[in-house]
């Protein structure tokens, strides 16, 4: 047996970061009969922090099968997602 193939899997993810300010404030706000104006942001599967050198350090089992646990077979990084919008309320 060998420890060639084997690597450190620890990682750090950040999986969703979310930033919003409050616009309600605003002197346009009341004029136009606004009582809440929000404005928001965020990432989904923002970074991960990882010596791996694989594409995702969680592995998956292969297919279901519990006989090869821990074994990477190329399983795809995640998918990074950007989103925006504006919350209003009269």
């Amino acid at each position: 047996m060998s420890d060639y193939y084997l690597q450190d899997g620890s990682f750090f993810r950040c999986t969703n970061l979310t930033i919003g300010v409050n616009l309600s404030s605003l002197p346009f706000t009341k004029k136009l009969g606004i009582t809440g104006l929000r404005w928001y942001t965020s990432v989904d599967n923002a970074f991960t922090i990882t010596k791996y050198l694989g594409y995702n350090p969680e592995v998956d089992f292969n297919n279901g099968s519990n006989l090869t646990p821990g074994v990477d077979y190329g399983k795809y990084p995640l998918a990074r997602s950007f989103n925006t919008g504006i919350k209003v309320q009269f």
